[in-house]
């Protein structure tokens, strides 16, 4: 109970005022993420929902994952921006390009080392345990709109994404 309340304290004191956050993906594509009372705000993809998925190198149903991801990045290109936090295992550039290359991914991927204060801020707002796929599903307006623990089908994510875009 006390943990509850401590971290009820940290989140309410998160959003009242503006925390900001500025990484490069591996393509070294700035990301700039902006949290403040009304949400998480990814100010280089503004009235773009973002499909945020947090995942491993190693975890299998991750990388079943990855076609999805890359179908509905195609599919819904002008109104979605999905990025990738590789959580599990620190790589070098070279090998995370390797990886890319080799899934043909076609969205953001960026190496946790450079995310772990948005990711403790994250697992607090959403009480995320550090269990892979985690992905958080965010509007224009930067609420978070659904939460996804584990493996998610193409069709549950792309009905989502177009609920928001029919809003």
């Amino acid at each position: 109970m006390k943990y509850l309340l401590v971290s009820l304290l940290f989140v309410a004191n998160i959003f009242a005022t503006n925390i900001s956050f500025e990484f490069d993906d591996i393509n070294d594509n700035k990301i700039n993420i902006t949290l403040d009372k009304t949400g998480i705000k990814f100010t280089n993809s503004p009235n773009k929902i973002i499909l945020l998925d947090f995942w491993g190198l190693y975890c299998p149903p991750c990388i079943m994952t990855i076609p999805h991801l890359i179908e509905l990045q195609d599919t819904y290109k002008d109104k979605l921006e999905v990025i990738g936090i590789q959580v599990q295992d620190r790589l070098s550039t070279n090998q995370m390009k390797k990886f890319i290359q080799k899934f043909g991914i076609n969205y953001k991927i960026v190496d946790s080392d450079k995310t772990n204060g948005f990711i403790n801020i994250i697992s607090n707002i959403t009480n995320w345990q550090g269990s892979i796929p985690f992905m958080l599903l965010i509007d224009t307006n930067g609420k978070i709109r659904t939460l996804y623990k584990g493996l998610v089908s193409k069709r549950e994510l792309s009905m989502d994404i177009r609920k928001i875009i029919n809003n």
